[in-house]
Order: structure tokens, then C-alpha cells, then sequence
């Protein structure tokens, strides 16, 4: 009867908690009610109790759509504060190379490595705003997080990481094996306007995200094909990228050699770009 009562998303859980615990008490004689008056047996007094205690346990317990999130945030992500990767795109348009630096609250920095004539070139993440810089210019430009760097890969999805930053959560359904979450942006960084994500429970792994327009079509569909461990602790390593615009064309983007680094202040600021750009290049 318990199964039966409760609803199955954690709001709808907490809701509905103390109206099936009442009904619990009622179904098995423990609560009676006499001219309007709820009337409890002394001898069931200590049941009932532990029954609460049990019951609002595991209302505590259930996490929010926000937790959820979170928790595959850890998963998406380099377990360090501070650190490099390498970052490999792999697509039918060809393929890019890249160094990436961030660090936890001042930003994220990404040098091409390959083609060999885009070396030097700079994507770089402050706040909520993205950056390009070429060699041979004075200021870098702004640019969005939804330009294609390659394939159906755009600057957002190297640059940011990060779900919970970017999205507010809802949670669309949950089974035995997998949460349900529908992500919509929440500011000017977030690289989508919606998306449907779907994370395994007890790893928090992310599955697959589905990414929709604004006007509501499917856009393209992100797996994560690959896994490691990385400081101890599992890290999503490939996505693969489906466009649903382009028959179904699929995209990688890889990550390796990843390893945690104090990246210097230098990195996050706009005008040290263009002796940072020359000194990585040259590295």
C-alpha cells in the first residue's frame, strides 16, 4: 500500500507523504476518528511514531531535480578545481585539436592545436561571456556559445561543463534505473534553450540529452559513449553528437590527458590574450 499511495517524482513524493501516512495509520486500525475528532490507541502510540520517523526519512532522503543535476555535473567534469585536458573533435567536416585550461570560478581557456594554421587561436569563457582571439590582432572578439566550432560541436559544449550553472531543473520522470530532467536556460551563458536529459541513478551518469530549438524541434541528441577514472572518481571522456537537422550525422568530442594544474590569473584576462596566445603557441 505504501508503493500504491506515493506519487513518483520527489515533489509530488513529499506532497502526498502525509496524506498516505494518515491513510496507512486509518487502514491498519491505528488512527480512528469519532465525531470529527481523531482518536489514536495508546498501545500504537510507539508505531505510529517509528511509522513518521520511518516515512519522513525517506522524504528527506529523496533528492531534488537541483541534487540530481549536480551530481551529474560531477560526472561531466574534471574532479579538480584547477585543471588542463587535451580535446579532440572528431567530425565529417574534419578534425580539431585543442589545450584547454579552467578553473573553478574565473573561467575556461581553449587553445587550437590543430589544424596547424588555426594554433594560437583562443576560445576563452569569462562569466557568462565567450571570447575568440586570432594572432595578429590587438582585442578579442565576442562570439555565442552556439557557434559550430566543428561538426554539431559548438563553442558551449567544449567551454562549459557545467549543467547546474546554466539550467533550472524539473524532473520529468524517474524508473528503476534512470532520472528523467527537463533543463531550461537560466542565462545568457547556457549553450541551449531546452533540453531533456537523462541520468542513470546510483552512478549519476549522464545518458543521452536530448537539445531542442526554441521553437520546439528536436535539434540534436548528445550520447555519452565513454568513461573513465580521473582522480579517483568516473568522468564522462567521449560524447558523440547526433544532428537530427542533417540526417543523422554524428560528431565525437574526446577528452585525455587530463590532470589537475594551478592555471595562473593571466589566463582569465582579456588583455593578456595576446601575449598568452603567442607564449602557448609557442609551447
Amino acid at each position: 500500500m505504501l508503493h500504491a499511495c506515493l506519487p513518483g517524482s520527489a515533489d509530488a513524493y513529499r506532497q502526498g507523504a502525509l496524506s498516505c501516512l494518515i491513510r496507512l495509520l486509518y487502514h491498519n486500525k491505528i488512527i480512528s476518528s469519532s465525531g470529527g475528532t481523531i482518536i489514536m490507541r495508546k498501545s500504537a502510540a510507539l508505531l505510529s511514531v517509528l511509522c513518521m520517523i520511518a516515512l519522513f526519512s525517506g522524504i528527506s532522503s529523496a533528492l531534488t531535480p537541483e541534487e540530481i543535476l549536480k551530481r551529474a555535473d560531477g560526472v561531466r567534469s574534471a574532479p579538480y578545481d584547477s585543471f588542463v585536458m587535451d580535446v579532440d573533435l572528431i567530425s565529417p567536416q574534419g578534425n580539431m585539436s585543442f589545450k584547454v585550461y579552467s578553473r573553478a570560478g574565473a573561467g575556461s581557456l581553449a587553445m587550437f592545436i590543430k589544424p596547424v594554421a588555426q594554433k594560437g587561436q583562443l576560445l576563452f569563457l569569462k562569466d557568462d561571456t565567450y571570447f575568440f582571439f586570432a594572432p595578429g590582432t590587438h582585442q578579442p572578439t565576442r562570439i555565442h556559445a552556439t557557434q559550430r566550432l566543428k561538426g554539431d560541436i559548438s563553442n558551449g559544449d567544449l567551454l562549459r561543463l557545467h549543467w547546474s550553472q546554466d539550467y533550472d531543473a524539473r524532473q520529468i520522470s524517474e524508473d528503476g534505473k534512470t532520472y528523467e530532467l527537463e533543463l531550461t536556460a537560466k542565462n545568457k551563458a547556457a549553450t541551449y534553450s531546452r533540453m531533456e536529459v537523462l541520468i542513470e541513478k546510483g552512478t549519476f551518469k549522464p545518458v543521452r540529452s536530448k537539445i531542442y530549438l526554441q521553437s520546439g524541434k528536436l535539434f540534436k541528441t548528445m550520447l555519452f559513449t565513454d568513461f573513465m577514472t580521473v582522480g579517483g572518481k568516473v568522468m564522462a571522456t567521449e560524447l558523440t553528437f547526433v544532428d537530427h537537422l542533417k540526417n543523422g550525422k554524428e560528431s565525437k568530442m574526446t577528452f585525455s590527458r587530463i590532470k589537475q594544474q594551478e592555471i595562473p590569473d593571466n589566463y582569465f584576462d582579456t588583455e593578456a590574450l595576446p601575449a598568452l596566445s603567442k607564449s602557448l603557441a609557442e609551447k
